[in-house]
């Protein structure tokens, strides 16, 4: 009886104490936890020496980061030009990580999700463009703490450097990266190009295998569990189109049209040089005289000495303006490419131009072989029409 109420006495006044912080939040990678318990008890009401035990253990590596476009999902781009998407690479881990980066310009298909792809109305565009050129760079400010002020930060092309790698980025730090992308001059309105910037971690998960106490093993805890964010960038080409539609036409045509007629010859005016005033017989046709003494109608020829008139139609059909365009058309030695039509130097006459939209024209002509006609804003749906005349040679 009396082993028994002392051994009751003994666990009744037991006391367990624990020291350290286990699984605290936000507890560095590395850090070694020791827990110690301790038990006091007293024997018949005389106070006996505390006995403890000890454990430790290492806490693991978290490996967790967030990648955000932080530019617009699909932005507009115009052909020829350098563009940046930026992004921040964020450290939401438990240690200091190195992140490699990748980046490529995808393939033409889709469709293809651009910005967010966890958003709830996530953005899908196909691509059908290429990129002239794709490159990763690193913002040279360097990384900053998530819970101060975020820096303002633009990309600089002198300053921020080529890499392919982030490195030693602190636990709650982040780093702006940008895709430097250049968009063909040959790109054309509304054509979309994808480009994708991957992050990865160079560690390897150590999933599957036993906790080691004093090992720091890895996990990926990121969105996938694997290590890894990729997040596209979608540039959508935005700049003048040039399309034209003739008579025969039911859509339109890509760029301008170049069309002519005979609209006079020396049959219907035998004194018909380049100075003589336009006069179209090309659908009435003129009366002529023949060998019995009758009239008859007669429609003008491409023969020697006929004058032509040519037709040049276009139509701003883009979603940009384009300005500084001119119109050039050199008859110096021209042959035409549907007739073999060889034209006569110095006989380009009859200059004359329409031009209808919001923009500015500011026409020009030459009769010294060559046309020139320039607009200097050329807005979307303005059009122009410009018609000359030459002889035949």
């Amino acid at each position: 009886m009396k082993v028994n109420k002392t051994l009751t006495a003994l666990i009744a006044s037991a006391g367990l104490g624990l020291s350290g912080h286990a699984f605290a939040a936000g507890t560095a990678s590395g850090t070694v936890i020791q827990n110690t318990v301790t038990l006091g008890y007293t024997v018949d009401s005389q106070a006996q020496d505390a006995v403890s035990a000890s454990e430790d253990f290492t806490v693991d590596t978290k490996v967790d980061f967030t990648l955000v476009l932080q530019s617009s999902a699909t932005q507009n781009v115009t052909p020829g030009k350098d563009y940046v998407a930026t992004y921040l690479l964020t450290n939401t881990g438990n240690a200091t990580l190195n992140f490699d980066l990748s980046s490529k310009d995808l393939v033409n298909g889709g469709p293809y999700v651009v910005g967010d792809p966890n958003a709830s109305s996530p953005v899908s565009v196909n691509d059908d463009d290429n990129l002239n050129t794709i490159s990763i760079r690193i913002e040279n400010d360097g990384e900053y703490d998530t819970s101060g002020t975020v820096p303002s930060s633009s990309f600089d092309e002198a300053t921020d450097a080529e890499g392919a790698q982030v490195t030693s980025l602190q636990a709650d730090y982040a780093q702006v990266v940008y895709l430097y992308v250049n968009v063909d001059s040959s790109s054309v309105d509304g054509s979309i190009a994808v480009a994708e910037l991957k992050v990865e971690s160079p560690l390897t998960d150590s999933k599957g295998t036993v906790n080691g106490e004093d090992v720091v093993d890895v996990v990926f805890a990121d969105a996938l569990f694997d290590g890894s964010e990729t997040i596209n960038a979608g540039f959508e080409v935005v700049t003048a189109r040039f399309t034209h539609r003739n008579d025969a036409d039911t859509a339109d045509v890509p760029g301008p049209g170049l069309t002519f007629k005979v609209i006079n010859d020396t049959v219907c005016d035998s004194a018909l040089d380049a100075d003589t005033t336009k006069v179209d017989y090309s659908t009435a046709g003129c009366t002529i005289t023949n060998a019995s003494g009758n009239n008859e109608n007669y429609k003008p020829k491409a023969i020697p000495g006929a004058m032509v008139e040519y037709t040049i139609k276009a139509k701003n059909t883009g979603g940009a303006t384009a300005t500084g365009v001119s119109f050039v058309q050199n008859l110096l030695n021209t042959v035409d490419p549907a007739s073999t039509i060889h034209l006569q130097a110095d006989s380009l006459r009859n200059v004359a131009s329409t031009f209808t939209g919001a923009g500015t024209d500011d026409t020009s002509s030459s009769t010294d072989n060559v046309l020139t006609v320039s607009v200097d804003s050329f807005a979307v749906n303005d059009e122009i029409t410009i018609t000359f005349t030459a002889i035949i040679d």
